[in-house]
């Protein structure tokens, strides 16, 4: 078990520690980021199973590949943070009485 903890440790610090595929992809153009990718997987994921090698290849370095394509600069998941926000001001950070919420919903939207 403790070996699975430290090998989990290790996939997710290459991904997205320091000096990580998403860093490389942060600062980096399209062949830094690739040149790190080639190396990645020699590195960690070959004492890994074969699905988790199967899913970082085709979802998290396909999407990090993407981010870099589009000069995108951070690995970022806020949209539920940012629609979070936009209620609060919405409402002014006061509670709601449902129906007086369902009517503010449509505006928002």
């Amino acid at each position: 078990m403790r070996s699975q903890t430290m090998q989990r440790h290790a996939i997710i610090g290459c991904l997205f520690g320091a000096g990580g595929a998403a860093a490389t992809a942060a600062s980096t153009d399209l062949v830094a980021f690739d040149d790190c990718i080639e190396n990645y997987p020699k590195t960690v994921l070959c004492s890994a199973p074969a699905n988790i090698q199967q899913y970082i290849d085709s979802r998290i370095i396909h999407l990090l590949r993407l981010n870099v394509l589009a000069s995108e600069m951070e690995w970022t998941n806020n949209n539920a943070e940012s629609v979070n926000h936009i209620l609060k001001q919405v409402i002014q950070r006061r509670p709601q009485q449902l129906p007086d919420l369902i009517r503010k919903l449509p505006g928002l939207v």
